[in-house]
């Protein structure tokens, strides 16, 4: 029927296995369910060996890439990577080719388009710290974004909490640089410590501490 299998040196169990009708290989299994179907008790890992010695920084030591063939609008080429890239170390900056960062590239096309061949890197993860970076291969923060944020759960009300370390909003320059808390949908801006007291900014722009304020200013003295 075209299967192939590989025994172990005992002769007892099928090390590899072709499945001739379903066109797939199966490493510890008779029964592969995809092209590559891997199977173990333990650590079933896939390893990625580079074998140069002299590494330069910059260099792609390894990794996954995800290519398609539909050659509708330039939808043919890669996708998308995952990889290992020889970087500096985070420590001292200094590069010796054995420190490696992780990125995850996509289509850098204005329309993502697979001809594009994934040359965005979308997000790194820094060896070493476990930064991870978005938008920036060099992340100096556990999470760093060069870019706009958005969150959004969906529901009309969402509560974000911090613990233990001081957050900082925004590192304003100079010139026309300006740091901006906006409020959209008509709603109000509100600023309050355990208590529910604080600072309001209703929309229209009246602003009240300690009040719900219905003048531009006010402040509840007590």
């Amino acid at each position: 029927n075209g299967d192939i299998s590989f025994y172990n040196t005992a002769g007892t169990s099928q090390a590899l296995f072709w499945d001739a009708s379903a066109e797939s290989l199966g490493i510890g299994t008779t029964s592969p369910d995809n092209p590559l179907h891997i199977s173990a008790s333990t650590e079933p890992y896939i390893r990625i060996e580079n074998t140069d010695t002299t590494l330069t920084e910059g260099q792609i030591v390894g990794g996954l890439i995800f290519e398609q063939n539909d050659s509708t609008g330039g939808g043919t080429g890669i996708t998308g990577r995952i990889q290992m890239r020889s970087a500096d170390r985070p420590d001292n900056s200094s590069y010796f080719g054995n420190v490696a960062d992780m990125d995850f590239l996509v289509s850098g096309s204005s329309d993502g388009v697979a001809s594009n061949n994934a040359t965005k890197t979308a997000m790194t993860i820094r060896a070493g710290t476990g930064n991870v970076g978005i938008g920036t291969a060099s992340p100096n923060v556990s999470l760093e974004v060069a870019g706009s944020v958005r969150i959004d759960n969906g529901a009309s009300f969402t509560a974000y909490e911090v613990y233990r370390d001081n957050i900082l909003y925004g590192s304003v320059g100079g010139g026309s640089n300006q740091f901006t808390l906006q409020a959209s949908n008509s709603k109000s801006i509100n600023l309050f410590d355990d208590s529910g007291v604080g600072l309001t900014v209703l929309d229209g722009g009246n602003v009240g501490i300690g009040c719900t304020p219905s003048h531009k200013l006010q402040i509840d003295s007590n």
